[in-house]
């Protein structure tokens, strides 16, 4: 790890605690045992407004679909149904890249969001996600943390709070590894930052 790393992580630091980031008391992240919701909501999110856009959708996925906590049921949704349909959106793009992760998952012989928190903690596996166009590194740890892993999904209210710590990565790798060691520095999990980081933006960009 860089020396800029470390120096950039202890910046942030103190930004967290200046600005009182982990002083608000918010409820853990719980695993998305719903493999259908989580897929959805990993396929849906970039670029869209959570609570008004992708939330509502998984939501509905989850009411409609309640068998769907389980790969193979998943897959027969989409086969029935279309991925359009399931998605409750117009355009091509986020359903056929629902339609090859679930291909790519069920070829893993993956069921459960606990077989996928597993099989995501391998870089051969996770690259072959990343295979997929507009399947990137943030997709997959985002897809992560639903599944239950401890980790950070580095996106564009993350990005600005780094920016307005002063603090310009290289590229997605490199915010990430500051983010994970801001969180070992401050002795919390790196899921408990990025939830806070990402609260506190979001919040903020909603009251403008």
């Amino acid at each position: 790890m860089s020396g800029q790393t470390v120096a950039d992580a202890r910046t942030l630091a103190d930004k967290v605690i200046a600005m009182g980031v982990l002083e608000a008391t918010r409820p853990p992240r719980t695993q998305q045992v719903h493999i259908g919701a989580l897929l959805s909501d990993a396929v849906l999110q970039p670029g869209l407004n959570y609570r008004t856009v992708v939330a509502p959708r998984v939501n509905r996925v989850v009411r409609l679909f309640p068998e769907a906590v389980c790969l193979l049921a998943f897959s027969g949704i989409l086969l029935r149904h279309g991925p359009n349909y399931v998605l409750n959106w117009k355009h091509h793009e986020k359903p056929r890249r629902l339609t090859e992760i679930v291909r790519v998952l069920g070829e893993e012989s993956i069921e459960s969001a606990h077989d996928l928190a597993s099989w995501l903690g391998s870089e051969t596996n996770v690259a072959k996600l990343l295979q997929i166009r507009g399947v990137g590194p943030k997709t997959v740890d985002y897809m992560a943390i639903l599944a239950g892993a401890d980790g950070v999904a580095i996106d564009r209210h993350i990005e600005s709070f780094l920016e307005a710590a002063g603090i310009a990565p290289k590229d997605y790798a490199d915010a990430r590894r500051i983010v994970c060691l801001t969180a070992d520095l401050l002795g919390v999990s790196r899921g408990t930052l990025d939830q806070a980081l990402w609260e506190t933006c979001s919040q903020v960009k909603s009251n403008m």
